[in-house]
């Protein structure tokens, strides 16, 4: 009777030990069932194999424990000390004194830009997404910081996000939890971005809904989709006096016809962007872009093997085709050094 017990325990104990190992050397730790006449479990807890008895190894990882919660509550409280702390406040309200900035920017060159004959012009809207959010920015933009109920205010809700950050590595298994921080502190991710129309000067804004929009023509639309774009482009590089003003674009005007194609052409064209675009055909011969170069990738002429380039410069509403030297002998003949930007639909070209 007393073989069969121990007989029943030792399978048990054996089979119990096999889960724990599975759990424990996932973690690059492990145990050992051994001894024949009397078992002995030993736990092996770190990289050097050296073997410890269950008391032994609880007071190994104990002190290890410590050692890293020491540590971790360290260097929480250096990342705290450094994001709650004024030099991050200050940067905090720059970036939204400049977004703000940018807005403004965008809404004025929208502004100075209607399209169509009902004359649509289009506003940008920022708003925060909820009530805490909004707090915290009119504290940021309208109070001042050395006020100790504003500051405490802003800290609370930054100190928020940073455990946030913290609960969903940790959630995640992540060792870093800092790498999420950035996500977290995104100041953009505290507005909801909207768009609002109006038609001539004496309309009334109203939000550009899907409905809305969907009411629109296809050029109507497609303008739409760019204006957003181009103004906070064109904002951009007015701020940059002396910039260039390039805007490329790929597989541009998908399944627009030539008419609402002309529509956002002439779009870029009152911007003064100088615009390089790539697409499967002639793409730019619109009435309403004054010049313009069209180089076409073709087979080689034969007997020479592989591509060469057609150029055709697009001026007075035609195409010209211009001569460009043979293939072989292109690289011996230097650049024009003066005369136009072949690639801009500029207004001033």
């Amino acid at each position: 009777a007393q073989q069969g017990e121990l007989d029943r325990r030792w399978s048990r104990l054996a089979t119990r030990a096999e889960d724990v190992r599975a759990d424990l050397e996932a973690a690059g730790r492990t145990i050992r069932l051994t001894g024949d006449d009397l078992p002995r479990l030993e736990i092996v807890v770190d990289s050097s194999d050296t073997s410890l008895s269950p008391p032994a190894a609880a007071a190994w990882l104990a002190r290890r424990h410590e050692e890293l919660a020491a540590a971790y509550d360290e260097r929480v409280q250096a990342t705290l000390g450094e994001l709650l702390g004024s030099t991050f406040i200050e940067h905090l309200q720059d970036h939204l004194s400049r977004m703000r900035q940018l807005i403004r920017a965008t809404n004025a060159t929208l502004g100075k830009h209607p399209t169509g004959t009902a004359r649509t012009a289009l506003r940008i809207l920022a708003h925060p997404r909820d009530a805490v959010e909004r707090g915290v920015v009119e504290a940021l933009e309208n109070s001042d910081m050395l006020n100790d109920e504003v500051s405490a205010q802003v800290r609370l809700f930054l100190r928020g996000r940073i455990e946030e950050a913290r609960e969903k590595a940790a959630s995640l298994g992540e060792a870093e939890w800092r790498d999420r921080l950035a996500a977290a502190l995104d100041y953009r991710e505290w507005f909801d971005i909207e768009l609002e129309k109006r038609s001539g000067t004496s309309g009334r804004w109203t939000p550009l809904t899907p409905s809305a929009f969907a009411g629109l023509s296809g050029g109507a639309r497609a303008v739409m989709l760019m204006l957003p774009l181009v103004a906070t482009l064109a904002a951009l590089y007015d701020s940059m006096d002396g910039a260039p003003r390039p805007l490329w674009l790929d597989e541009a005007f998908d399944g627009l016809d030539t008419d609402n194609r002309a529509v956002v052409l002439d779009l870029f064209r009152e911007f003064d962007l100088d615009v390089l675009v790539a697409g499967p055909g002639r793409l730019v011969n619109a009435p309403t872009v004054p010049v313009a170069a069209i180089y076409q990738v073709v087979r080689a002429a034969d007997p020479d093997p592989g591509a060469d380039l057609t150029l055709e410069v697009w001026a007075g509403g035609e195409l010209h085709l211009v001569e460009l030297p043979p293939a072989t002998s292109r690289d011996a003949v230097p650049p024009p050094q003066d005369g136009p930007d072949l690639f801009g639909v500029g207004g001033d070209e």
